[in-house]
């Protein structure tokens, strides 16, 4: 049977599924990967894991179908697992592990044994990554198995975050109305009217309407879900794995996962209702009129907004108009004639 190998990333980081599931072999290889997005090339990271006992040149082949597939040249590798290859002692599957990475400029990095058992030391978990990178390796110790952990720093990196772009509004207020009136106060329109061409007016009023406009600075804003504040970190955490988990439903054909994702689900669920009872309910207790309140939350979760008003009637020659449409089409027909008539 196959067993599971996980690559843990974190969530605000641009990262993209490989699926290399056809690959995996019991014993002579089991491995996925992502693709990391940076600003100047694509990082493949790639986790795999070798029993002692498999093949060693399945694990070859197979290693040089995969890095073939994948092999771009704005992408190079960073490769770790436990490999089982003794790298504390000379032997023929080092070198031919070593030779076959040189094809893709990847080292290994480890310089520490990784596995201490009574009196024999290994080095079987390893990383490979590209020989331009500027790197410091260093072990880490559990206490939990007799593998020791690796942790690799790598310094001339740049990866691609997942960030929401902000957006900018104008500040509306009583003194930037009246500041935007005194302004237009003082213009005198002489140059806006002092031609007859429609374009060059245009412009003109343009420009100082541009320019007084200046009044209403502009504030940022970061995008974000309206009344989503019951959305607690650790809500968003479970999100994100729920998603992981429901990939790996659709690579891995196992009852038992799918079994555990449903249940995952329906807990998930119970969460997240939760939690918006506790948010709404701290809402309206703090609310000064909590009927309206109250109806207020209703309509939102439900999608129903109170919509703008329309226009009762137009007074339009002489006489009312009570038509949308008809009123619709008297602007359409004023601004579609109103450049005639200023050349005229």
């Amino acid at each position: 049977m196959v067993g599971y190998i996980y690559i843990y990333i974190y969530i605000y980081i641009y990262t993209r599924l490989i699926n290399l599931t056809k690959y995996s072999k019991d014993q002579d290889l089991e491995i996925c990967a992502i693709k990391l997005h940076t600003p100047l090339k694509n990082i493949i990271i790639i986790c795999l894991y070798r029993a002692p006992v498999g093949n060693f040149k399945n694990f070859l082949d197979t290693m040089e179908k995969i890095l073939d597939l994948l092999h771009k040249p704005n992408t190079e590798f960073i490769i770790c697992g436990d490999i089982n290859i003794n790298y504390v002692e000379a032997n023929n599957n080092r070198k031919s592990l070593n030779n076959f990475l040189a094809i893709y400029n990847l080292i290994s990095t480890a310089n520490f044994p990784t596995r201490i058992v009574n009196n024999s030391i290994s080095m079987i978990g390893n990383i490979f990554i590209d020989a331009s990178r500027n790197y410091t390796i260093e072990p880490y110790i559990n206490g939990l198995s007799d593998h020791d952990a690796q942790i690799l720093t790598i310094h001339n990196i740049a990866v691609t975050n997942i960030t929401t772009d902000p957006y900018y509004i104008r500040n509306f207020n009583k003194n930037a109305i009246t500041e935007f009136h005194i302004q237009l106060s003082w213009e005198s329109w002489n140059e806006v009217f002092s031609s007859n061409d429609v374009n060059l007016m245009f412009n003109s009023f343009l420009n100082s309407y541009l320019r007084y406009h200046s009044s209403f600075i502009k504030k940022e804003r970061k995008q974000q879900a309206k009344n989503n504040q019951w959305i607690t970190k650790g809500i968003r955490i479970s999100c994100d794995r729920k998603k992981v988990v429901f990939r790996l439903c659709r690579l891995i054909n196992n009852q038992s996962f799918k079994t555990f994702y449903k249940k995952y689900c329906k807990i998930l669920s119970k969460v997240i209702l939760a939690a918006k009872r506790i948010h709404f309910n701290r809402i309206i207790s703090n609310s000064e009129n909590k009927i309206k309140r109250t109806w207020k939350i209703i309509n939102e979760e439900n999608w129903k907004y109170k919509g703008r008003q329309h226009p009762q009637f137009l007074k339009g020659n002489n006489k009312l108009i009570f038509n949308q449409e008809d009123m619709a089409n008297i602007f359409n027909n004023y601004f579609l004639s109103v450049a005639d008539l200023l050349n005229k």
